[in-house]
């Protein structure tokens, strides 16, 4: 590797040992600052992006996926230029490039979505937002990424005391972008709105291009003052643990020890945002936790045990995988989910930095660091959905994170060794094993059955392995395995993923009915079989959408208004599911469905999976789209009856429910027509928040109605619908 060109012979004028003392007292904490603000931006821009991205693809969790992959391209893409700077040119060519490329990112400004931007209708529309992030926020975004490498480098040559090992300043980066990255949510976002968010973070690109080009001043000061210290970054002397020469065991290294937790982020992320909501809010706690590691462990002390951590990262892993089998979309397995994450990624951050080199091979470490994020993100936003047919990416990178344990592929003898893991990952294999066969005995166990199995098996496994380390790698790669052929509880007919997540068709153990699951939720149901197993001759609908269930009781009221009025009944349905509301049609009627995902068009409209579409509704055209974009095209007061049916997993789109999308919803709907909004969900209390947006709009009225059926199941399910309507 060649390393950084050493600045230009500057003029013999020194400038005198007090006046470099004092350009070196300037330095540290004007880098300091560059490196925070630049770290702030970085990580303010990308869920305040990601958020006005979001509505162009029904707020999916994928957007957020494909968002954070974006941006660790780009960021990798920023060390290299950083990289290549710092290795073929000398300090004031650096200086003057980057001040250039400064200029010409700001030229972009400010950052936003063109009018009139629509995604194309696709399964799997990831490169096309590439391109739009590319165009719009690319430039400035690299720019900045550019900031922590190169500033540290120069840093390293200034001649400060604390020059010899400039990691240190990768605590004030993560610090500033914990701070960008929680101040979204909490102060940014609140206050501000998204035009007013893209012109403050313009403005604060422009007071850190002015930090940056004082730092480089600076620094050719600091050369003018004391040519002989400058451009030697060679000569100083590696911290503890650093090494003087790399080789490619070196940089696999830092690829695998970056790649896991990266990925693991994109992937929590969304298992969390599928049945939850997919905002800012929940975008931000994985992210904060990922880089709250890096804070705790880029250092040469640590404030607390780290074997402690080590000891506990295998109990949690195995807990969470345990959970997410017998309670899965639960809140207590997403908080599991949570410790699992932070303690996994807290191990391999600290890893990364033991493994660091001298200061002389610092942006080829950056570089390698970034490779390896960028992997994991690609891994879990791009071939994970190709690969696994649901979404346990999160799950097989967390358990791969096992073999980081020392003993099982790092070999540090003077760190701790747990021989106990060996026997968890064992037995909880077994336990997958048996839970397999018994459901394919037709056995369901129960939770506490699961439970109780799990734990006599967890703790044979721990005393019959012991004394056996030699087995750790091959039992932990078999718990990877095992979980990896999980199976599900009912008899899959068709399973399929889609950039909008995983659809499957299943029938349930007793035969009478078939589902359709997207995530962890029911998103419709069709009886095929009677009580006593004769094939039904006509689907009619159940779960939500049963007789007398909100939604049909509004279909009525909306017919008899629509005929009182002479002229039949117009309906418009934003979520297709199975499409169950097609058999609560009539001859003569309008209905147009509206749905996000393709995939889901596919499986409703084949017969050989699901009836209602092809026996109630033959033929009907459905707009494949955002409803957001879609509706627009719709003629003004089209319709009579509005039913938004939008979810992903168990989470509804929130640009759905905004006051933006209720005016839409009200220009489409007649005079005098209804616009019923379902908002059931298992952890997010929605109908409040709704009505009262309702309340903001003049003239509209709200009413929050729960069904609960006296025998609810998938026949007949509880049901919560917000009505609306200008009709009192």
């Amino acid at each position: 590797m060649g390393n950084i060109a050493s600045p230009e012979p500057m003029p013999s004028k020194a400038l005198g040992s007090r006046h470099l003392n004092r350009l070196v007292d300037v330095i540290f904490p004007v880098v300091t600052a560059a490196i925070f603000t630049a770290a702030a931006l970085l990580f303010w821009v990308q869920p305040m992006f990601g958020k006005l991205v979001l509505p162009l693809l029904g707020g999916t969790p994928a957007v957020w996926a494909a968002t954070l992959l974006f941006f660790q391209t780009a960021l990798l893409a920023g060390y290299l230029y950083a990289h290549a700077l710092g290795r073929y040119l000398p300090l004031k060519a650096q200086i003057a490039v980057h001040a250039v490329v400064l200029v010409l990112a700001a030229v972009t400004l400010p950052v936003g979505i063109p009018a009139g931007t629509e995604p194309p209708a696709s399964e799997m529309p990831v490169f096309w937002l590439f391109g739009l992030f590319t165009l719009t926020i690319g430039a400035p975004y690299t720019a900045i990424a550019a900031t922590s490498p190169l500033l540290q480098r120069w840093f390293s040559m200034s001649g400060h005391p604390a020059a010899s090992n400039p990691y240190q300043l990768y605590v004030a980066s993560n610090a500033g972008s914990l701070i960008g990255l929680l101040g979204y949510p909490l102060v940014i976002e609140p206050n501000l709105g998204l035009a007013a968010q893209s012109g403050t973070w313009g403005a604060g690109f422009l007071i850190l291009a002015g930090l940056i080009i004082s730092c480089g001043v600076l620094m050719l000061l600091a050369a003018m003052a004391n040519p002989n210290a400058a451009g030697q970054p060679e000569a100083s002397q590696p911290a503890a643990g650093d090494v003087a020469r790399l080789d490619w065991s070196d940089r696999a290294t830092w690829i695998a020890l970056a790649a896991l937790p990266s990925g693991m982020m994109v992937g929590i992320t969304t298992y969390i945002t599928t049945d939850i909501a997919s905002a800012p809010f929940i975008w931000v706690i994985p992210l904060a936790l990922f880089l709250a590691t890096f804070i705790l462990v880029f250092k040469e002390t640590m404030a607390f045990d780290f074997a402690r951590v080590q000891r506990a990262m295998p109990a949690t892993i195995l807990i969470f995988v345990l959970a997410s089998m017998v309670l899965p979309g639960s809140i207590p397995t997403l908080a599991a989910a949570l410790v699992a994450f932070l303690l996994a990624s807290h191990v391999c951050h600290r890893e990364l930095y033991l493994a660091r080199p001298a200061a002389s091979h610092l942006t080829e470490f950056y570089i390698w660091m970034s490779a390896g994020g960028v992997l994991g993100g690609v891994f879990s936003a791009l071939l994970a959905p190709q690969i696994f047919v649901v979404a346990i990416e999160f799950t097989f990178l967390l358990l791969l994170c096992l073999l980081v344990m020392p003993g099982v592929l790092l070999h540090r003898t003077d760190r701790l060794d747990p021989a106990w893991v060996t026997g968890a990952a064992l037995g909880f294999g077994l336990l997958v094993v048996g839970y397999k066969m018994l459901v394919g005995a037709g056995f369901l166990m129960e939770t506490k059955l699961t439970v109780s199995l799990f734990v006599l098996i967890f703790v044979a496994g721990i005393w019959a392995t012991r004394h056996r380390p030699e087995h750790r790698l091959i039992t932990v790669l078999a718990l990877v395995a095992a979980v990896v052929v999980k199976p599900g509880q009912n008899a899959d007919i068709f399973v399929e993923r889609s950039f909008f997540g995983t659809v499957r068709v299943a029938d349930t153990p007793d035969g009478q009915h078939r589902l359709m699951m997207h995530g962890t939720t029911t998103h419709g149901a069709e009886r095929i079989r009677t009580e006593s197993g004769a094939p039904t001759a006509q689907p009619f609908p159940v779960t939500y959408y049963h007789i007398g269930s909100p939604k049909q009781r509004a279909v009525a009221l909306m017919r008899d208004r629509a005929a009182s009025s002479g002229h039949p009944m117009r309906v418009g349905v934003v979520g297709l599911g199975a499409g169950s509301l097609a058999c609560h049609a009539q001859s003569g009627e309008t209905w147009r469905m509206f749905e996000l995902d393709p995939l889901v068009v596919r499986v409703a409209q084949d017969e050989k999976l699901f009836r209602f579409m092809s026996r109630c509704l033959p033929g009907n055209e459905v707009v494949v789209g955002d409803a957001r974009l879609t509706l627009r095209h719709e003629p003004e007061r089209s319709m009579d009856l509005l039913i938004v049916d939008a979810f992903s997993s168990d989470a509804i789109p929130a640009h759905l429910l905004t006051r933006e999308a209720l005016e839409m919803y009200f220009a489409k709907v007649a005079e005098g027509g209804l616009v019923a909004i379902h908002v059931t969900n298992r952890h997010l209390d929605l109908g409040p928040s709704l009505t009262a947006t309702a309340a903001a709009l003049p003239g509209v009225r709200a009413i929050d109605v729960t069904s609960r059926p006296p025998a609810a199941g998938l026949d007949s399910a509880s049901a919560r619908v917000v009505f609306l309507t200008k009709n009192p």
